[in-house]
């Protein structure tokens, strides 16, 4: 997986996912176009210390407990998240480096060769990779992973108190993304009839 090239070890990870009635194709286009912000749990400025909404706040530019109308996949590219790998087709893999524990979130400067290497002391670094998975023709599942290290020791402790005490809004932020990103997806099917032999699939892209 493209990940384990970005952080084969990681001090905290988060995974989920989610069954698509979609083919693989069409899921991983809908991950460039979904609103993130669309989430209840995202848009709502209460949950204010935790990923992954104080990511989409820091990625945004926004102060901490702000709204904020939307979040595409080009505005995280354009405010601190960078695309370290992708294959175009399966699996694509952002970055963040950042001191997520503050108020204004920490930004760093860096490049995507530098995430795998990056060591500057007291940041956080964190890949966040959605990978789609074939089953079957027309169904697919999508994969959402968070891996987070530290650079330094006081980096860590502050982000274990600060991943203690959010822990249970990032779990349940987790699938309401993808809820979004499944939807967009099913948009471009419609379901269809089974033949008479029972070859039919369930569903049919819309081309």
């Amino acid at each position: 997986m493209l990940i384990d090239t970005q952080m084969p070890e990681w001090e905290q990870r988060m995974t989920r996912a989610a069954p698509v009635d979609a083919d693989v194709r069409r899921t991983y286009q809908a991950i460039r176009e979904v609103d993130l912000f669309r989430s209840p749990l995202l848009s709502d400025p209460g949950p204010q210390g935790a990923l992954p909404g104080a990511l989409l706040r820091w990625a945004d530019g926004s102060p901490r407990g702000a709204r904020r109308a939307s979040t595409g996949f080009d505005q995280l590219l354009t405010r601190g998240f960078q695309v370290v790998a992708d294959d175009g087709a399966t699996e694509l893999v952002l970055g963040f480096i950042g001191r997520w524990w503050r108020d204004d979130y920490g930004q760093a400067r860096w490049s995507p060769g530098e995430l795998p290497t990056f060591d500057l002391p007291g940041y956080g670094v964190g890949v966040w990779s959605l990978t789609v998975l074939g089953y079957g023709e027309q169904t697919s599942v999508l994969v959402a992973e968070v891996r987070l290290r530290c650079t330094d020791a006081a980096a860590r402790d502050a982000l274990g108190a600060y991943f203690a005490l959010t822990s249970p809004l990032i779990t349940a932020m987790g699938q309401p993304m993808l809820r979004l990103i499944r939807r967009a997806a099913e948009r471009g099917v419609t379901p269809v009839a089974f033949d008479g032999d029972g070859s039919s699939s369930r569903w049919r892209q819309v081309r």
